[in-house]
């Protein structure tokens, strides 16, 4: 029988949950918090979905507008997933002019609340309320044209079609012509519309031009168009984005976009993986849509592989790397909040790869390039290699005989006239990547899907070893790699 020691200690303990969680909910809206990165919840259940979608929340009402509910929030702050945070500000004395921030998006400036969203250079602003419930319903419908907006760029990205600049603004004329006839309450012919650019995306030359525009007004990190109507504010964007020399839709949202792509190809691979029956494996014209909206990341420490003449390119890695601060096993930064994308992946390699096995730590993602000559220094070495789009030639060349292996890929021409043989990576080609490998040169649309085992895999702890098996992974072990070594062609 416990003691009435410890019974005291559990009573008081949930009074102070109870407590904690009226003040949450009801009490203090406004109070700062803080949620754990990582997502605590069960993959695949809907909390798992909610939390993805508050997780980034800073004060209570932002999490319960994101879409948290009260027990959400009195759940994580029991277990810990949620703590308070101090107000730094708090006692410290104001500015008359000074803007107070309620929640992203919502501002309290003197007695008047504004609404406001930003997204890919162009601002939307709804002013004036004089209550947060209203300045709520305005935010929401901001939300809804913007995620109207991006649907349409998402429908023809999908289709592996270019969205053009004047694409994009007919997308959000469409959407706020939709806004108005919905809400006419709302008055959005009344809100302010603007478009700006970061000053350092602008070349001195393109700066100096543009500037001799009276519409435009230039500050310490911004560039910006002053203008308020839509009808003036949209030509104003154009102009703007092609004095930073982006000419295309994907120029900007390679940009400012990288977060919504991710959203976008998460929340796909998640309809996708629903609509699935049992042991059926997606399709690849599902998985090219998914990789189409994925938003890549433009990765310049790629130095071994960069083409010649390229400072960056599109590549993502997606699973377990190395800590840099204590260089412990961590699961890497774009997989949280979009394990359906690469569960999505998982799946569809899975029937692609030996036996249906698929023994592996990390995916390198990579879109529209051609790795140049190197080796693979940081991997055990059985890979798997696949490559999916609308694309000829672009087969791996692999020395399957490198009498270097293992070596810096400095030295790695040295073995290029030693005999090699070209891989079909479309159907799936299992290699050895500390091997002296590279990509065909190719024409079209490429993407590709390395699946490898880092060799630290041993010191990975058991809570990242489950988010990895909870993604799609076999977890490698010395016998799972060396069937898959098996396959390794010689």
């Amino acid at each position: 029988m416990r003691s009435m020691k410890h019974t005291k200690k559990a009573r008081a303990t949930r009074a102070q949950g109870k407590k904690s969680a009226r003040r949450l909910t009801k009490n203090n809206l406004d109070v700062q918090i803080q949620f754990v990165e990582e997502n605590p919840k069960r993959p695949g259940s809907e909390s798992h979905s909610r939390y993805a979608l508050y997780q980034p929340a800073t004060t209570v009402r932002e999490a319960l507008y994101l879409g948290a509910t009260k027990g959400d929030l009195h759940f994580d702050e029991k277990f810990g997933f949620l703590r308070r945070v101090k107000d730094r500000s708090a006692g410290k004395p104001k500015e008359k002019k000074q803007k107070n921030k309620v929640m992203r998006g919502l501002v309290l400036d003197g007695n008047r609340y504004i609404s406001e969203r930003e997204y890919l250079g162009l601002g939307i602003q709804a002013r004036k309320h004089t209550t947060i419930e209203e300045a709520e319903k305005s935010l929401k419908a901001i939300d809804r044209m913007l995620a109207d907006v991006q649907l349409r760029i998402d429908q023809k990205i999908m289709a592996g079609k270019e969205n053009s600049l004047q694409d994009f603004v007919s997308y959000v004329k469409a959407a706020v012509t939709a806004e108005q006839k919905a809400s006419p309450e709302l008055g959005v012919e009344g809100w302010r519309f603007y478009s700006r650019n970061r000053i350092c995306m602008l070349t001195k030359a393109a700066l100096k031009q543009i500037c001799k525009d009276p519409r435009i007004s230039k500050g310490i990190k911004y560039i910006r168009v002053l203008q308020d109507s839509i009808d003036n504010a949209l030509p104003g964007w154009v102009k703007l984005s092609k004095a930073a020399g982006l000419n295309q839709l994907s120029d900007i949202v390679g940009v400012d976009g990288l977060k919504p792509g991710r959203r976008s190809a998460d929340e796909f691979a998640k309809k996708a993986l629903k609509s699935l029956k049992r042991k059926e494996s997606p399709s690849d014209d599902v998985v090219l849509k998914a990789l189409r909206l994925w938003g890549f990341g433009k990765s310049v420490s790629r130095q071994n592989v960069m083409p010649e003449g390229h400072t960056w390119v599109h590549s993502d890695t997606l699973g377990i790397i190395e800590a840099r601060s204590d260089h412990s096993m961590m699961v890497s930064s774009p997989c949280q909040g979009h394990e359906n994308f690469v569960r999505l992946l998982c799946s569809w390699a899975r029937r692609r790869s030996p036996n249906g096995a698929l023994p592996f730590t990390t995916i390198s993602l990579n879109k529209n390039y051609a790795g140049r000559m190197h080796r693979d220094g940081g991997n055990i070495g059985p890979s798997i290699g696949l490559a999916i789009g609308n694309f000829t030639k672009g087969r791996l060349r692999y020395w399957a005989g490198d009498s270097q292996k293992g070596r810096r890929s400095a030295t790695v021409e040295q073995v290029r006239d030693e005999p090699s043989i070209a891989l079909n990576t479309r159907n799936g080609a299992v290699f050895d990547g500390n091997c002296a490998h590279e990509v065909e040169p190719f024409k079209g649309e490429r993407y590709s899907l390395i699946f490898f085992t880092v060799k630290k895999y041993q010191k990975t702890s058991d809570e990242v070893k489950r988010k990895m098996v909870s993604m799609g992974a076999d977890w490698p072990t010395s016998s799972s790699l060396q069937r898959l070594r098996e396959h390794v062609p010689t």
